[in-house]
């Protein structure tokens, strides 16, 4: 019975390599031909069979269907997901900030300026640059434990006791919103900040 399966398995992903390849060519040969509509969607469909067969040939086929469709949703988070996993940080950064540039929905803004900041503080080794992006989702989302949870991240090495006002932010919001999730996270993160804190304090005077 398991060889059975894995022979199913074989022939199902020998199936999908073709179906890609062949959505591969149709892409290719729209997009020489200027045909923006067939080379994205091809290009799109190749690259949701190959994400798991061939993780950097879908990269390639997401930024061509970005190329012929720059506002497909799918193709720029599927893109911006591949380039975080290839460790393509510069490049991603470029990416997120065209969306940012080209988005009317606050709420999407937000989530890329805070993707931004996370990248170019845990990535880049660029804190000042993500203390703007944070500054720009605070000023359209005062009130988004996210924000908070940003605003701690950054603060956690420099400023430890406004770190833990943030968190406690983020506990007050997550709760007001029923968010029990974001809640429990907040507490845990303020448990382990408090607990270091109190650390470093007691070695201090010791």
């Amino acid at each position: 019975e398991a060889f059975s399966r894995g022979f199913v398995d074989a022939q199902e992903r020998a199936a999908a390599r073709e179906a890609a390849k062949h959505l591969e060519e149709v892409a290719r040969i729209a997009s020489t031909e200027s045909d923006d509509d067939q080379a994205a969607l091809a290009a799109l469909a190749a690259a949701r069979l190959l994400r798991v067969l061939d993780a950097k040939a879908a990269t390639q086929l997401y930024q061509l269907a970005l190329q012929h469709d720059p506002g497909s949703a799918e193709a720029a988070d599927s893109l911006t997901d591949r380039l975080a996993d290839e460790h393509r940080w510069p490049e991603l950064v470029r990416l997120v900030r065209a969306r940012v540039a080209g988005t009317t929905d606050k709420p999407r803004a937000v989530e890329l300026h805070l993707r931004l900041a996370d990248v170019l503080l845990h990535h880049q080794g660029d804190p000042e640059g993500a203390q703007h992006e944070l500054e720009a989702a605070r000023t359209q989302a005062p009130d988004d434990p996210a924000v908070h949870e940003m605003t701690a991240a950054l603060l956690v090495t420099s400023d430890p006791s406004r770190a833990i006002a943030a968190w406690r932010e983020v506990a007050r919001l997550a709760e007001l919103r029923g968010d029990h999730r974001t809640g429990a996270r907040a507490w845990a993160k303020l448990g382990d900040l408090l607990g270091s804190t109190a650390d470093t304090a007691g070695a201090g005077t010791a």
